[in-house]
């Protein structure tokens, strides 16, 4: 029996990873949302009562390889949706680190 496809959405509880997870979990896909500063707030606004059920949240720094990996690893990730990045003004106070 085949298993079903997990998806990891870096970024996931950002304004456009919220509403990517939701699409997804819509989908009936298994989501495990990985976030630096992982919250459920905005991902309350697009998904049903129920759906908050539905996602796996993670604390996850993408600059951290081991943290990435221990992820993919354990949830057994089949497609990443990457949309983790340091917004305005960060961006702006440190380029590199925003590249």
């Amino acid at each position: 029996m085949a298993t079903k496809p997990v998806r990891l959405v870096t970024g996931g509880s950002g304004c456009i990873g919220s509403a990517v997870t939701a699409n997804l979990v819509s989908r009936g896909y298994q989501v495990v949302v990985g976030d630096s500063n992982p919250s459920d707030n905005r991902l309350k606004m697009w998904l049903e009562p129920n759906g908050l059920t539905k996602v796996i949240h993670e604390p996850l720094d993408v600059r951290k390889f081991g943290q990435v990996k221990y992820v993919i690893e354990t949830h057994k990730v089949t497609h990443v949706i990457h949309l983790a990045g340091i917004q305005m003004p960060g961006c702006q106070a440190n380029p590199v680190l925003g590249c």
